[in-house]
């Protein structure tokens, strides 16, 4: 279980500060810790043994991560980036004829 001090003020203060300084936050540092011993490599590939990224489903719980985990995926670069549309996103296809 995840354990943080936190109060709603803190909560407000995570929520209206700009995301690039969130994600410098020790409150956030300690969620992306954990979603990364929580989950092992990328939600969506399987791979392991790379950079993986902790990518926020939805921002509904925004500064209230402790509190919705399941709020979080793990992803490596490239799934993550097909999640915000900065990758092609290409479709499997199977050759009939081989």
């Amino acid at each position: 279980m995840l354990r943080l001090i936190w109060t709603a003020d803190d909560g407000e203060r995570l929520r209206t500060m700009p995301y690039a300084n969130f994600l410098q936050t020790h409150y956030w540092k300690v969620i992306r810790r954990y979603i990364l011993h929580t989950q092992h490599g990328c939600a969506v590939c399987a791979r392991q043994n790379i950079p993986i990224h902790v990518h926020h489903k939805t921002y509904m719980h925004h500064g209230e991560e402790h509190i919705y985990p399941e709020d979080l995926v793990a992803l490596c670069a490239t799934c993550h980036a097909k999640f915000h549309d900065k990758f092609p996103r290409y479709e499997m296809t199977t050759d009939q004829n081989s």
